[in-house]
This record gives structure tokens, C-alpha cells and sequence, in this order.
């Protein structure tokens, strides 16, 4: 995920946080991101751990996994 400006993170935030509410795990752990980094929004580490957590439990309990180049479980356990 590339933060190139505060305009397009402020804008797909809605729609992240619309996807993370339905189960998407991705969406969670892109919105995660963008709340640990905090370069573009307020940072929130409560809110990272959170969202990582729930991407986590989703993976986690759906059996599924990510393509990232860090699992949701290693950024969750930093928090």
C-alpha cells in the first residue's frame, strides 16, 4: 500500500473501514497500516493493534493467509 498523499488515504478510508466491518481481512490490515504508519492520519496505535487482532482472528479462524511480505500475525505481535 503506497501512502502518496493525505487526500487519497483520507478518501479510501471509508471504504476500507466499510470492507474490514463485512470480514475483509486485507482491508483490516490495510487499515491497520495506515493507523501504525500515522503519516497521513492521526497516528492510532490502539486502533493498528485492533485491526491487526481482528485480521489475525479472521485468517486465523477462515484458515486462510496472507500475500503480504509480513504476516498479520507478526504486525499484530508488535503491538
Amino acid at each position: 500500500f503506497d501512502f502518496k498523499s493525505t487526500e487519497f488515504v483520507k478518501d479510501v478510508i471509508p471504504f476500507y473501514t466499510r470492507a474490514a466491518d463485512a470480514g475483509e481481512a486485507v482491508a483490516m490490515v490495510h487499515l491497520a497500516g495506515i493507523y501504525a504508519d500515522g503519516k497521513r492520519v492521526s497516528k492510532n496505535i490502539n486502533l493498528a493493534a485492533n485491526w491487526y487482532v481482528k485480521a489475525l482472528s479472521k485468517s486465523t479462524s477462515s484458515g486462510g493467509s496472507f500475500d503480504n511480505n509480513e504476516s498479520a500475525e507478526l504486525r499484530a505481535r508488535r503491538f
